[in-house]
């Protein structure tokens, strides 16, 4: 799928998202079912890469959130090797009381895999981090945070910055705070 292609796609969602159809998933848009199709037909990686995003950004759009679950999940085992499909899916998973040790596992999987592929090495680190604190794992809190503090001179074109926002949740009494210092004066 070319660029212009992808545009066309993507320009046809307004109106199938106005239209809903019966699926094995409920009552869903239209929009939902094209990509689905579209997903499953994709000659290639990257066009099924390309595909779920719009796929979750109508699941999204639709406020089903079994329907994201779903797609996430998916999108992990078309794209196992993707360390953005494993945070992805953590990421909506920490939300929920009863997949919270799974979000924990997969954000894991998400760390060691970016390290070993050196891409997206921050960005998982950091997801990991903010997972931590959302289910208040502070071991894990403060392996992710001593990986950003190693990892702070390696730059990669897929990678992010450092973020610092998540630090105001953590509470003072139960991780380290030489550790905290260490990190927010990597802030540029």
């Amino acid at each position: 799928m070319n660029a212009r292609e992808f545009l066309e796609l993507k320009n046809q969602l307004p109106a199938l998202r106005r239209q809903l159809v019966d699926s094995s998933h409920g009552r869903i848009p239209k929009s939902v079912e094209h990509l689905e199709r579209s997903i499953s037909s994709a000659a290639s990686r990257d066009d099924k890469a390309a595909l779920y995003g719009l796929i979750l950004s109508e699941c999204s759009y639709f406020r089903n959130e079994d329907l994201t679950v779903h797609f996430l999940r998916q999108q992990v085992r078309d794209l196992p090797d993707d360390p953005f499909s494993l945070t992805s899916l953590a990421t909506d998973l920490v939300r929920n009381e009863t997949t919270r040790g799974e979000a924990l596992a997969l954000v894991a999987q998400a760390v060691a895999l970016a390290k070993k592929q050196k891409r997206q090495v921050k960005y998982s680190l950091t997801c990991q981090a903010r997972i931590a604190l959302e289910v208040e794992d502070y071991g894990v809190f403060s392996k992710a945070l001593r990986g950003l503090i190693e990892d702070a001179k390696n730059h990669r074109a897929e990678d992010h910055g450092f973020e610092f926002d998540f630090l105001d949740r953590a509470d003072p009494g139960k991780v380290d705070q030489t550790l905290v210092s260490r990190y927010r004066a990597l802030a540029p």
